[in-house]
């Protein structure tokens, strides 16, 4: 049995503007990307607990993991377990100042 998959208004952001830069060089790895972010968000709604807990001292972050994406292993899924499967928080390149960045991402699950 699979889980339900909820994305947040800002999740959805992330993975079109992820999608858009790479089309710009390669428009069959964009697509490839997408399809790899749903097979990776349909395995965390069945297993929440396959990503690392994202460590922080943030009270916002609390119950927050992090997963990266198969084949695009650069690119970090965030969400938070569910009861009924996962909320995904936000996508982003694990080079970013994921500490600095992170807080600005949750809280009230935008």
């Amino acid at each position: 049995m699979s889980g339900r998959i909820r994305r947040t208004p800002r999740a959805r952001a992330d993975l079109l503007a992820i999608h858009d830069y790479i089309n710009d060089d390669n428009p069959s790895a964009a697509a490839r990307f997408l399809a790899a972010a749903d097979e990776c968000f349909r395995l965390l709604a069945e297993f929440p607990e396959a990503g690392r807990a994202w460590s922080s001292d943030r009270p916002e972050l609390a119950g927050v993991r992090a997963h990266p994406i198969p084949r695009f292993a650069n690119y970090l899924v965030f969400y938070r377990p569910a009861s009924d499967g996962i909320l995904v928080l936000a996508v982003l390149h694990a080079a970013r100042d994921l500490d600095n960045v992170l807080p600005g991402y949750f809280g009230a699950d935008r």
